[in-house]
């Protein structure tokens, strides 16, 4: 008696779904053309200059300012929409397009200064002042202290001051939150206090226990 001959075996095609970011990315470079045919492409190292502005180290990367200045016009939109948020600007946008008398104030306050010239998108400025809102309010809480460094940790008003800076809080919202709160607890002593005062007339009614 002979065997029967094993089945064969049974495959199945797993097809993983593609991630909406990869696809994205492909479906962009597949519809990117060349960069010779874009109009105003530039190299790389000509979009970091335009982005952080030129390197000491190295030779320019544009032969003058006016093609530099080109290069930026063709160019702004892309890099704005790829670095221009967030309270930030491209060092371009400084040198070409910044108000008259408003010069870089370097990384560390860049976001507070746009903000105090009225010069950030809605959505820039909404999201910034959630953002320093809740580190305001951060260093009131009681277990609040800011590490400046090994060893060094800083706690009450050198501690709250030090991290506004690091979160580089516009001054005017530091002073008028600062009203805020002195408002505030004003308001609660002066409501403590009336309740005192309330409970202690005679007359007042007073809760007794069982005779």
């Amino acid at each position: 008696m002979t065997k029967a001959p094993p089945p064969p075996p049974i495959t199945v095609d797993v097809v993983m779904p593609e991630h909406p970011g990869r696809a994205y990315q492909r479906r962009r470079r597949r519809n990117r053309p060349p960069q010779h045919q874009r109009p105003g492409a530039i190299s790389g190292a000509q979009e970091m200059d335009l982005w952080l502005g030129a390197a000491s180290h190295r030779p320019p990367v544009f032969a003058d300012d006016r093609l530099r200045r080109r290069a930026w016009a063709q160019n702004r939109a892309r890099l704005m929409l790829l670095v221009g948020g967030n309270g930030r600007r491209p060092q371009a946008w400084w040198c070409y397009e910044a108000p008259r008398g408003l010069r870089y104030p370097g990384h560390a306050r860049e976001q507070s200064v746009l903000f105090e010239a009225g010069l950030l998108t809605e959505v820039e400025r909404n999201e910034l002042l959630e953002f320093w809102r809740r580190e305001f309010d951060r260093t009131y809480s009681a277990s609040f202290f800011f590490c400046e460094g090994p060893g060094r940790i800083l706690q009450g008003e050198s501690g709250r001051a030090a991290h506004f800076a690091w979160a580089d809080i516009p001054a005017s919202l530091i002073e008028a939150w600062t009203a805020e709160r002195v408002r505030s607890a004003a308001q609660i002593r002066a409501l403590e206090a009336e309740a005192s005062g309330a409970g202690s007339e005679p007359g007042a009614f007073r809760a007794s226990g069982p005779a």
